[in-house]
């Protein structure tokens, strides 16, 4: 057993990588998180971005991924495209990728506006050379074998194309038994801000970071369906309601994070935390806690299923059994009238008859337009309603994405 330990011990070094972790379907899980504070005064400095790299990436170590982790010098552009080309020929079909950037971006570009990435030697007189474009980080995404892949940033900037329509997907396998599943591809990106935003630093890191990280240790509401796992789109609607409501309660202004995607698979992250007693609530104003499960699952069926046919119909049954009892004090006060043996009686008689008839006919009616009513309440109530289902607006174009200053 040791010798085997020492063998693994030395590959590894050689390799001078990380070794992924074995997920139950064997799909390993690769996570490249940059974190840079000290632009050498080319840009503005960021206290909190190293240590909300150091904290991201120890997050994700406790989930199985294997994290190289690079902060302020050493996350220069050519060390940054090293550690992508690499993962381009170290993953497999069923790893997972997840890259995050903390740091600066910049958007150059009027009319077409292109989003960059500012590495630690970032050159803002030179963006276009000395940045990390969007779309060549989409590229080498897109280019890694694995299907899932996933960018996350606290900063904003400009220019990630994401075309494609999102629908909601669900594996057959639950994921506690295999997190890769599904295999459909997704590259899929969840940024701070929009481009003409700031993603907001308080004095323990960035507001992005910190809601990113509340998630993954089970202190949110973001794991809708409570099974212990999120997905890119279930964590992007959390992003996307609690870093406003933050940043708006803290600074007064607004702080939007986007996302977008291509493809259809799934991007799970396993939630720490206990199920029982993990904070619950609305996710934020106007958008119900169950709403994950509704997007895709039919709503549950109630038990009392007609309320208002049946309500109808109580009516109807009622106004029959007044009417058939009208109809039989009608008969009564006939009898009456014949058997009288004077014109008082008669006409007493007669006037009795008179009024049952007049409240059978009513009954009658009030009977018939309830059982229309019930007719016409079943045929609404058996319609089955769309769940009120999660609109993804994110069709071709642009996801917009600005600096974390």
């Amino acid at each position: 057993m040791a010798r085997t330990l020492l063998i693994a011990l030395a590959l590894g070094l050689a390799l001078a990588a990380p070794a992924a972790a074995e997920s139950p379907c064997q799909g390993k899980a690769w996570a490249l998180v940059i974190g840079i504070g000290d632009y050498q005064g080319r840009l503005s400095r960021l206290a909190g971005a190293p240590e909300d790299a150091r904290r991201v990436g120890a997050a994700l170590a406790q989930q199985g991924f294997a994290v190289t982790t690079l902060v302020d010098g050493q996350a220069k552009l050519a060390r940054i495209k090293t550690e992508l080309s690499d993962l381009i020929s170290r993953t497999r079909p069923e790893d997972r990728v997840l890259v995050y950037f903390a740091g600066h971006g910049v958007t150059v570009g009027g009319d077409a506006p292109q989003g960059y990435l500012a590495p630690a030697d970032f050159d803002p007189q030179h963006a276009v050379v000395r940045g990390l474009a969007m779309r060549e980080l989409v590229d080498l995404l897109k280019a890694m074998p694995a299907r899932k892949r996933l960018f996350l940033a606290d900063a904003c900037y400009s220019g990630l194309a994401l075309p494609g329509t999102r629908r909601i997907v669900r594996s057959e396998v639950h994921p506690s038994h295999c997190p890769n599943a599904d295999t459909l591809s997704v590259t899929a990106a969840i940024v701070a801000g929009r481009k003409d935003q700031v993603a907001h630093e308080t004095p323990v890191g960035g507001v992005f970071t910190q809601v990113l990280l509340d998630v993954l240790k089970g202190r949110t509401a973001a794991d809708f369906d409570q099974d212990g796992w999120i997905d890119q789109r279930m964590l992007g609607l959390y992003l996307g309601n609690e870093v406003p409501r933050r940043v708006k309660s803290e600074w007064g202004v607004e702080q939007n994070p986007q996302d977008g995607q291509i493809g259809d698979g799934r991007f799970l992250l396993q939630v720490k935390g206990p199920t029982e007693g993990r904070q619950r609530g609305p996710v934020a104003v106007g958008v119900p806690e169950a709403l994950w499960a509704a997007a895709d699952e039919p709503a549950p069926t109630p038990d009392f299923q007609y309320p208002v046919t049946v309500g109808f119909g109580i009516a109807a049954l009622a106004g029959v059994a007044l009417g058939v009892t009208f109809w039989q004090l009608v008969e009564s006060a006939n009898e009456a009238a014949d058997a009288a043996d004077n014109h008082d009686d008669f006409t007493a008689a007669k006037g009795d008859a008179d009024l049952f008839y007049t409240l059978q006919v009513a009954s009658y009616a009030v009977g018939g337009a309830a059982a229309i009513g019930a007719v016409a309440a079943f045929l609404i109530e058996r319609t089955p309603r769309e769940p009120q289902a999660l609109r993804w607006q994110v069709g071709p174009g642009y996801v917009g994405l600005g600096g974390r200053f």
